[in-house]
């Protein structure tokens, strides 16, 4: 055990290479890990919202008869978005 032990902790270039590519994964990893989180914790917050707005706009527009003023609506609700 001793052995092993002294032969982990001698510090030659490729076990240095080799752990620090390994610790690069792992980090990378884990920032992605978080970002996807993060990332579905938003969706899951803002989807059922966006949803909602939908189907409000679809309807309002479904009562309009004039498509140049469903376009002026469109535009003006793209506009409000961004």
């Amino acid at each position: 055990m001793r052995r092993w032990l002294a032969w982990l902790a001698e510090p030659t270039l490729v076990r240095r290479s080799t752990w620090s590519v390994l610790l690069a994964f792992v980090v990378v990893w884990m920032v992605l890990l978080g970002y996807n989180y993060a990332l579905n914790r938003h969706a899951l917050a803002t989807g059922p919202n966006l949803q909602k707005f939908g189907h409000a706009l679809a309807g309002a527009l479904a009562e309009i008869d004039d498509v140049d003023q469903v376009r002026a609506t469109l535009a003006a609700s793209a506009r409000w978005i961004n």
